[in-house]
């Protein structure tokens, strides 16, 4: 999950499987008092503190290229500068021409 970028679908469906967990339906229909997206919220905003998985995916892909970036010793900065930015630092690289799915 901090390594690529998950299909928007596939994190919908997983956040849809944590919501009936939580709520444990089963076959009967009951009343949810609040809402998933409110349970969602911080616990200082009256919510739970749950978090939505799109947006846990996206903050760990951040952490990730922050770390690519910065840390210019690691060896998989190395191999990405050397195919996608010989000649730029890592903010003003290109996709380029056939790039990996990584680096997509």
């Amino acid at each position: 999950m901090s390594c690529f970028r998950l299909p928007d679908l596939f994190l919908n469906e997983l956040d849809s499987l944590m919501a009936s967990f939580f709520w444990n339906c089963g076959h009967e229909s009951k009343i949810h008092w609040k809402s998933w997206a409110f349970l969602c919220r911080h616990k200082k905003e009256g919510g739970l503190g749950f978090q939505h998985l799109r947006e846990c995916n996206l903050a760990l892909l951040a952490k990730q290229t922050c770390r690519i970036a910065m840390k210019t010793e690691r060896v998989v900065h190395s191999v990405l500068s050397k195919r996608y930015f010989p000649s730029s630092n890592f903010f003003e690289a290109k996709l380029g021409a056939n790039p990996s799915y990584t680096w997509k």
